[in-house]
């Protein structure tokens, strides 16, 4: 049998004292998002891909423009950046919360940028590809 109810379901829709929001929040378990915690096996073939990719990148693709040329350089080195602290926290012993979100976020935002960059950059391929044959003819 329940007993009768407590904290937020005791009045609903009546907010709780900050105090006991709190120690409410700290009584439940917490999720992986809150503590920072990933799936090490699941990430490091993304951490690895990462710095596969970017390097290939960094020794194959030169962006003759000069405005894209600043932004692919950036990503590449903001990719290489994450995937050098995602390696080196899947190598370390230590469980840091913050290291690990920061790493977490390090990553996100890479993708972001990569999101944004390289539509760009590809429609600049293909338009470069479109016209190759009268650049070679000319």
């Amino acid at each position: 049998m329940r007993g009768p109810p407590v904290g937020a379901d005791a009045c609903p829709g009546q907010q709780l004292p900050a105090d006991q929001a709190e120690s409410e929040r700290q009584a439940r378990p917490h999720t992986p998002a809150e503590t920072g915690a990933f799936d090490g096996d699941a990430l490091r073939p993304v951490c690895t891909g990462i710095a596969r990719d970017t390097a290939t990148a960094q020794h194959h693709l030169d962006v003759p423009d000069p405005e894209l040329g600043r932004e692919w350089s950036a990503l590449l080195a903001k990719s290489r950046d994450a995937a050098r602290e995602c390696t080196s926290v899947l190598g370390s012993e230590t469980d840091d919360v913050r290291r690990n979100t920061k790493m977490l976020e390090q990553l996100f935002d890479t993708y972001e940028q990569a999101g944004d960059a390289l539509p760009r950059l590809t429609d600049r391929v293909s338009t470069a590809l479109k016209q190759w044959p009268q650049w070679k003819a000319g």
